[in-house]
């Protein structure tokens, strides 16, 4: 599940593998499809911001089931916040805020979620992931579905 339309139209291929878009906020959307709610792997994939980490927790509750997520953990933050920006999709700001309750969150997502909305983090809020390769989501989705998640 990508949170963009671009990227799940230009995924590459995986043999088995299906990509969709997220619609936003609607993870009710997808949980009603059952071929997808109860596939053995469900990966999401957001931008690294505010919405993308409480879109991911929105998920995890709509699909009853604790979804993996590539690309959203400190490490790709670290990597890819040079390609970040401080505005959102409309242009507008992005400050710090009031953490929201995203109790479905992993420890390092968590991590990186808090550490975009403190009020004195100095980098950047946003990092779409249209700003990460193709072929590096692809090989991380390869390597969520050879551990058997």
């Amino acid at each position: 599940i990508s949170e963009n339309k671009d990227t799940a139209i230009h995924f590459p291929a995986l043999a088995g593998g299906i990509s969709v878009e997220g619609v936003g906020r609607g993870g009710r959307t997808l949980a009603a499809f059952e071929w997808i709610k109860h596939a053995p792997t469900v990966v999401y994939w957001g931008d690294i911001d505010r919405d993308g980490y409480e879109i991911l927790n929105g998920y995890r509750i709509d699909f009853e089931r604790d979804l993996d997520s590539i690309l959203m953990d400190s490490a790709t933050y670290e990597e890819f916040e040079p390609f970040g920006t401080n505005h959102d999709q409309k242009g507008r700001d992005l400050g710090e805020g009031a953490p929201r309750v995203v109790d479905q969150l992993r420890t390092d997502e968590l991590a990186v979620y808090r550490r975009l909305l403190h009020p004195e983090h100095t980098g950047h809020r946003r990092i779409e992931q249209e700003r990460i390769p193709l072929a590096r989501a692809l090989a991380e989705v390869e390597r969520v579905v050879g551990q058997g998640s």
